[in-house]
């Protein structure tokens, strides 16, 4: 993370905004302890937006305290014993140790030190005894360059960000290529057990929520779940099912995510689910797709995700939905899913004959049953998702995505 850290303010309605802490830390680097203390007490530095985490005698302490601190202003006396403020500046930059920025602090003006603060980067140059006034003006330069170079990263992230979202999403459609499949393995770590999994708000009972609110705290559910994951954040993609009616997230889980956090998966996406809830205050519920062994099946887990989802109208009592559970159901929920394979592969086959006859059986198995509409309609819905990846396997022309968003939307409502 940059210093920058996304913090979550619970407000009305439970809807959470962001906020920004944007303290710049500073090192201060002199050998007379008097000089330190006197910046110190010169101006409000907090007011400022600056605070002062260290403080160093020499060069030499000032690089030991910079292998393990991160800082964003050095302000160090040019005359110091061991190594002056210059040869720290000239280490710093030549080691790439730190890339803050530099104030030397000299008790007189040589234009031959000036020279040579300018050329390795030194942003300004005060004499001794340090104005009040001077010290701001040089700390308020430093913050104004300090949020423009924010402002250009944070772009450079989004548009980053955007990027790899476009690449990740034409993989979970199931309509990518080669390109697709290396750009998001090299920025995503992953292993050889992946789901994907569906984290659907329900905003069951709150009818006084606007189309606005039910956004932003979507949004909200986005950010929290990347703060939660830290450095694999990309695991999370936002609003894959793009529906009006629909306020969903997207997480990539691999094992090896739980196996970091010594738990198991059941116990790791409990954590997980209840983290994110605390967080934005909502109910929600994740639909965890089946287990796949390489990102270019994705697709296939995206949709039994889905199929999950459509599951759980029958069983609406858990918190998460695995469609492996859900597809071991007792009772008539579903006909017996062999039969409905037998069905898929005969027609990935084209065996006319096995497809015939696999249907009457269905046929029949149905009439039997006594299956309600609804339940018929689970079946169906079962077989459409199977036979529309089938068909982008043979079609490439084919958009999965609209289909699976037509199926979702229009398929299983309930009278």
């Amino acid at each position: 993370m940059t210093r920058c850290e996304y913090c979550t303010v619970v407000q009305n309605r439970g809807i959470a905004t962001e906020w920004r802490i944007n303290m710049l830390r500073v090192l201060v680097v002199d050998d007379e302890p008097y000089i330190k203390q006197g910046l110190a007490m010169l101006i409000d530095w907090k007011a400022e937006g600056f605070t002062i985490i260290g403080e160093a005698a020499n060069g030499k302490e000032a690089i030991r305290f910079l292998r393990k601190n991160k800082v964003d202003l050095i302000i160090a006396d040019i005359k110091m014993p061991e190594m002056n403020g210059i040869e720290l500046l000239e280490y710093i930059r030549k080691e790439k140790l730190s890339d803050a920025s530099y104030i030397i602090l000299s008790g007189y003006y040589d234009f031959q030190y000036a020279r040579s603060a300018i050329k390795h980067n030194c942003c300004d140059y005060l004499l001794k005894p340090v104005q009040k006034e001077e010290l701001l003006e040089v700390l308020r330069r430093v913050s104004q360059k300090s949020k423009e170079l924010d402002n250009r990263q944070n772009e450079n992230r989004e548009k980053e960000r955007a990027l790899f979202d476009r690449n990740l999403l034409a993989l979970i459609w199931g309509k990518f290529d080669n390109y697709n499949i290396e750009y998001v393995t090299k920025h995503l770590r992953l292993s050889k057990e992946i789901k994907y999994i569906n984290i659907n708000l329900d905003f069951t009972g709150q009818e006084n929520l606007t189309e606005s609110d039910k956004r932003k705290i979507q949004k909200n559910l986005y950010m929290q779940a990347r703060e939660l994951l830290k450095e694999e954040e990309y695991h999370i993609i936002f609003d894959v099912g793009k529906q009006d009616s629909s306020y969903d997230i997207g997480f990539l889980y691999c094992d090896y995510l739980s196996d970091d956090a010594g738990l198991n998966e059941g116990e790791y996406l409990q954590q997980f689910s209840g983290q994110l809830g605390e967080g934005i205050n909502h109910k929600i519920i994740l639909f965890v797709g089946n287990k796949v062994d390489s990102i270019a099946r994705l697709s296939e887990s995206y949709q039994t995700a889905l199929i999950a989802k459509t599951l759980q109208m029958f069983r609406n009592d858990k918190d998460i939905a695995f469609y492996d559970e859900n597809m071991n159901l007792n009772g008539t929920s579903l006909l017996e899913r062999r039969k409905l394979d037998i069905l898929i592969q005969a027609v990935e086959e084209n065996n006319k004959e096995e497809i015939s006859s696999m249907v009457d059986s269905i046929y029949d198995d149905i009439k039997q049953s006594n299956m309600d509409y609804n339940l018929i309609n689970l079946n169906i819905s079962y077989i459409l998702y199977q036979l529309i990846y089938l068909a982008t396997k043979q079609d490439d022309n084919i958009n999965q995505e609209e289909i699976l968003q037509y199926i979702s939307k229009n398929a299983f409502h309930r009278d």
